[in-house]
């Protein structure tokens, strides 16, 4: 059969109406499990309004210019329709219509809640009438037709004799041998040759990286990990500075009656009596596990024990240290205890940094009270002037805590000068002794205190209070009168006879199911 042109004049009338309530236009024409559809339109692939105007025929998408609105006034007011006139020509080739030219009209009106979706609407019943017309093919699933790749046709290159025996030659003595192109082939054939010129050379396994670390040095900030450039501490050297803090730790101790009065409490508490142990211990050993029960005062005074020993042997400049602790709130109340029971401000030789927040101590004969991100943050630029690393609650095992101690463990190996005490109320000892080879534990015993229990009668006895009248309770036992429901017995009222007559009384007005506010008050 001889193709042949087709032209066919399509002249249709596209109604657009806004109306107020949106019409959800969703004409699909589907064979793929969609047997209502199958009867209408045939086995062809879906149809939906979104893909329409993009499977128009040229023409009818290029007729911008064809368009003509003309506004008619509808018998209802609320309405407003808006005309267009399309006219324009389409050519097929290779449908059904062939050796036919036919001038025919094709009309569709349809309506919708915008232009837009009237105009798919319209073009959706349009694409229908030329699919059954045969002017138009099926859909195939795919928007745009796949660009067929040009296949490049090999251009000829002509070179000189010389320089092809150039070519081989180098081949030749580097004992490659070019691929052959078989003048029969039609596929494509790769010209990477598989010769290997030279192996790679095998790299040496290195040693992990460890985290460099020295004891205080002179001019060094190590809270901050940078110079001391200006001030006093710039030219001194660490000797000046610890005769300087040994004499001014000796006229407090003589004069200073609050600092002597905190001394007197803090030989109280338990861990005291281990102070002695925990000191020889810490100096003979790299790494030192303590472990007390709550409250004998391991957090706040190893610290001091250690610092204090320092400054009275007059070494107060070489020792600078890290305190963790697992979250912030306890970093902070721990360095403002601390700075409390040395009668002093926070920023002298106690501090604490947190995230968002720092109060950072002296340069030299300083504690600083962090939260275990911090101090891995630190560690990035290295532990510079830090003398000994305290890690409390240990027993409160994270991400951040596991990954430091394998940082430290390391350092430990690395640098034995490097002082690390471990300490907790609760921890498995063996677990934490053998990881780091075996190191020595010290219990400290602490105390027991009477504890006496308290029950909401004699809060309300010792403080003898009076309950404001609860108006929502009468609410409450009416809604529960009118739902039948059986009362709940309320154990307020069945207070034992040991309290007077006014407690009882008090207590029989509370709720069992709320918090009185004004008790707590």
């Amino acid at each position: 059969m001889k193709n042949a042109e087709n032209h066919t004049q399509i002249c249709f009338l596209v109604s657009n109406i806004l109306v107020k309530r949106a019409l959800k236009v969703s004409y699909k024409c589907a064979h793929v499990g969609r047997k209502q559809n199958r009867g209408r339109d045939g086995n062809v692939v879906s149809w939906c309004c979104s893909a329409i105007l993009s499977r128009c025929p040229p023409c009818l998408k290029h007729v911008e210019g064809e368009w003509k609105n003309i506004l008619v006034k509808p018998p209802n007011r609320d309405l407003n329709l808006n005309l267009f006139v399309i006219s324009s020509l389409v050519y097929c080739e290779g449908s059904a219509l062939d050796y036919v030219t036919t001038v025919m009209d094709i009309s569709a009106r349809e309506t919708g809640s915008n232009k837009q979706s009237a105009s798919r609407s319209c073009a959706l019943s349009l694409v229908r009438q030329l699919f059954h017309l045969g002017v138009i093919e099926a859909f195939t699933g795919t928007l745009k037709k796949a660009k067929e790749m040009e296949q490049m046709k090999p251009y000829p290159v002509s070179i000189s004799p010389e320089l092809s025996k150039q070519i081989f030659d180098v081949l030749d003595a580097l004992q490659i041998t070019p691929t052959v192109i078989p003048k029969d082939s039609e596929g494509p054939v790769s010209l990477l040759s598989n010769t290997i010129l030279e192996d790679f050379i095998a790299s040496k396994p290195q040693s992990a990286g460890v985290v460099p670390w020295s004891p205080p040095q002179p001019n060094w900030n190590p809270w901050t990990a940078c110079n001391i450039d200006e001030g006093p501490l710039a030219h001194t050297s660490m000797d000046q500075i610890s005769v300087d803090l040994n004499n001014t730790y000796r006229e407090r101790i003589q004069d200073d009656t609050a600092l002597k009065s905190s001394i007197k409490e803090r030989s109280s508490l338990p861990v005291f009596n281990s102070r002695q142990a925990i000191m020889e211990a810490v100096n003979d050993n790299s790494v030192v596990i303590i472990r007390g029960n709550t409250g004998c005062g391991k957090t706040t005074q190893v610290c001091q024990y250690i610092l204090d020993d320092y400054i009275q042997s007059g070494q107060g400049a070489y020792c600078n240290i890290v305190v963790t602790q697992p979250r912030r709130i306890s970093a902070v109340s721990v360095a403002d205890r601390v700075a409390n029971e040395r009668v002093e401000q926070l920023g002298m030789s106690v501090g604490y940094s947190v995230r968002f927040e720092s109060c950072l101590p002296r340069p030299y004969g300083g504690i600083m009270f962090c939260t275990v991100g911090v101090l891995l943050r630190k560690l990035e630029n290295g532990l510079r002037g830090v003398s000994h690393v305290i890690v409390d609650e240990i027993h409160e095992r994270d991400v951040n805590s596991d990954f430091i101690m394998v940082v430290l463990r390391d350092m430990i190996h690395t640098y034995p000068d490097l002082r690390l005490i471990l300490m907790s109320a609760t921890i498995d000892t063996t677990l934490f002794s053998r990881y780091f080879n075996d190191c020595p534990v010290i219990e400290v015993m602490g105390r027991a205190f009477p504890v006496q229990e308290y029950f909401l009668e004699d809060c309300v006895q010792m403080l003898n209070f009076v309950p404001p009248p609860d108006i929502r309770k009468k609410r409450k036992e009416k809604e529960d009168s009118e739902t039948g429901e059986e009362p709940e017995e309320n154990l307020n009222k069945a207070v034992s006879s040991d309290y007077t007559i006014q407690t009882r009384n008090a207590v029989a007005q509370l709720s069992e199911k709320e918090i009185s506010f004004e008790l707590i008050e």
